[in-house]
């Protein structure tokens, strides 16, 4: 065509690491402590999205390991710190990111599930802290991970690009935090929720296609309403 030189946009490096002494790599499983299967999609996403995974391990609950993975994910154009931010006597990834120079934006955030999420900047890189929790995470990678890395990759970035669907039952009123439920579409074009929702489940994403949003303090929605859903993916 004529050029020398064309402008690209390369894709968007997303270093992600685990926190907790309790916890095992899958393919290293510890007999007493918590496989860390959360990365594992977590990671697909972000290629998905057209980002570049770096996966740097489990980090454990002390600072100096806190410490070292920072220094290691410093080359990064986001990193993600999965777990460590709650109200535990060691939950102190926080902490261990201020000490390096981490500048806070919001800390917890009224949605359910993925309330102990948070958002800052260390040296001009955005960090996107998760929860632990399998669903809370994965959650919040969704509504906040997914819409970054596309920006950031000169994608067309819509934060949240709700479909409306009917619902396919009543789904009741909620609380003053917003709620993203995880369900699934069904032969009918419907949203059916998925009956069980904690938060430490990471089952209920594999049988999942869609999130459905109801606001905080919602009244609930009738069986056939149409209600807003972020798909999967």
């Amino acid at each position: 065509a004529g050029l020398s030189e064309i402008q690209v946009i390369c894709r968007p490096k997303v270093a992600v690491f685990a926190n907790g002494d309790e916890l095992s790599e899958v393919e290293n499983p510890s007999a007493t402590g918590t496989i860390s299967s959360t990365p594992v999609t977590l990671c697909q996403w972000v290629q998905d999205w057209g980002g570049e995974p770096d996966y740097m391990g489990i980090s454990r609950d002390n600072l100096q390991s806190l410490a070292d993975v920072i220094e290691q994910a410093g080359k990064a154009d986001i990193i993600v710190p999965l777990g460590g931010a709650s109200v535990g006597d060691h939950d102190c990834v926080k902490t261990a990111f201020e000490q390096a120079g981490y500048g806070n934006v919001f800390s917890k955030i009224a949605i359910k599930p993925g309330k102990p999420a948070w958002f800052g900047y260390l040296n001009g890189t955005p960090i996107l802290g998760l929860p632990g929790n399998p669903a809370s995470g994965l959650v919040c990678a969704q509504v906040f991970l997914k819409p970054l890395i596309k920006k950031l990759g000169g994608q067309q970035a819509d934060p949240l690009p709700f479909d409306h669907i009917p619902a396919a039952r009543d789904i009741d009123p909620n609380g003053s935090r917003a709620v993203f439920h995880r369900g699934f579409t069904n032969e009918a074009g419907q949203a059916v929720l998925h009956p069980e929702q904690d938060s430490s489940l990471l089952g209920t994403f594999a049988k999942s296609d869609i999130l459905v949003f109801q606001p905080g303090e919602h009244s609930g929605y009738a069986a056939r309403d149409l209600v807003p859903v972020l798909r999967l993916g």
